[in-house]
């Protein structure tokens, strides 16, 4: 289980490198990872929500820096099956605001602090530039196949 604590300095790493070089270790490190989030679906994503999307895959990634999963067919397959199985829960309820369809994946997890932070990345705020609502689905959904991906890797 992921603690506040581990996200905390896995966001502090993070934020001592320049987001250049901190990108490029994770693309070095998980090239299928890198490979999945250029894909066309994140096209809809403006620039500064998919800035936020990469920033949060890269914490998932170095929360668990034990986990090496390699580039092959068989690792694609199960990152593919964690985003449908994610999607189909999602839109299972499709009832009452964003957050509480977010409920669903709060029941079924080991990993609720890095849910939560997740799901905090994605509450617009004064500081930042709102996230769009269908922007918000599908970061969320990514972030947790990723999250799902590494849980079942590891």
């Amino acid at each position: 289980m992921i603690t506040e604590e581990i996200i905390d300095q896995s966001i502090e790493r993070i934020q001592q490198m320049d987001f250049d070089e901190a990108f490029g270790q994770f693309s070095k490190k998980h090239p299928l990872l890198v490979s999945y989030l250029a894909g066309e679906q994140f096209a809809v994503l403006e620039d500064s929500e998919y800035q936020i999307l990469l920033f949060e895959a890269m914490i998932i990634a170095e929360c668990f820096p034990e986990v090496d999963f390699g580039n092959d067919e068989t690792t694609a397959e199960l990152l593919e099956e964690c985003e449908s199985a994610n999607w189909a829960a999602f839109d299972n309820d499709d009832q009452g605001s964003f957050h509480d369809r977010l409920d669903i994946f709060f029941e079924n997890t080991d990993e609720e602090d890095l849910l939560a932070f997740i799901e905090d990345s994605l509450v617009d705020d004064e500081e930042s530039e709102p996230i769009h609502a269908a922007s918000k689905e599908i970061i969320f959904i990514t972030l947790k196949s990723i999250l799902d991906f590494f849980g079942q890797v590891k």
